[in-house]
């Protein structure tokens, strides 16, 4: 059984007690089952309608509901975050006010996030709230071009490596003694292949005393 708690929107909505208990527990089940956002499982289990849950939790943090579908946004706030943050973050830059951006996340109850967020783009954010799937849909309509770039790439790397080694998803032992300068830039080569195909955000080099665990 999932913990509700471990959730700030069902949280949220528990100490509003617009959602019995029942609801919010089966909605934490179906989180956990299928990976969908909390705000997602709400709505489309029938418990509360889009617009209602967006304006709860935009109360909750002192903000505004934007429709991005409606809303213009400024060239320099798409510019001020790039596609992979955006894509990491599930970010959609909405406006830019000298260095502070404002931001719709499709998980703005995660504390943690604004902060992250902010280092990597290097301003400030301020979050306001919108539909998720709006959100995706202005994310790919903002860096349709990197993320075309970035297909071209992965095409290109995988028509390179196509049919070569395969690569051990979890951990490779290396013998360093055994290995020449080739085989280890071939390998790393093949990890980074690896790591942009699978979109991953960092890529560990454990050192042992004769291998490495990757």
């Amino acid at each position: 059984m999932a913990d509700i708690a471990s959730y700030p929107v069902l949280g949220m909505l528990q100490a509003t007690e617009m959602v019995d208990e029942i609801q919010l527990q089966e909605i934490a089940d179906e989180i956990d089952r299928s990976g969908k956002s909390a705000i997602r499982a709400v709505v489309d289990m029938g418990a509360m309608d889009m617009d209602s849950v967006l304006q709860i939790i935009a109360d909750n943090l002192g903000t505004e509901v934007v429709n991005l579908e409606e809303y213009s946004v400024p060239e320099d706030a798409i510019k001020s975050m790039d596609a992979n943050t955006a894509q990491m973050y599930s970010a959609a830059p909405v406006d830019l006010f000298g260095d502070t951006l404002r931001v719709a996340l499709a998980d703005p109850m995660n504390p943690m996030t604004a902060d992250e967020l902010g280092f990597m783009v290097n301003k400030e954010i301020q979050i306001v709230v919108a539909d998720p799937d709006q959100i995706q849909e202005a994310i790919q309509r903002y860096y349709t071009e990197d993320s075309s770039g970035f297909d071209d790439l992965l095409t290109e790397l995988e028509g390179s490596y196509e049919g070569n080694d395969e690569i051990e998803s979890n951990a490779l032992a290396l013998d360093i003694e055994d290995t020449d300068q080739t085989d280890v830039t071939r390998l790393v080569n093949l990890y980074l292949f690896q790591a942009i195909k699978d979109r991953a955000s960092d890529i560990h080099f454990a050192p042992f005393e004769n291998d490495y665990k990757i």
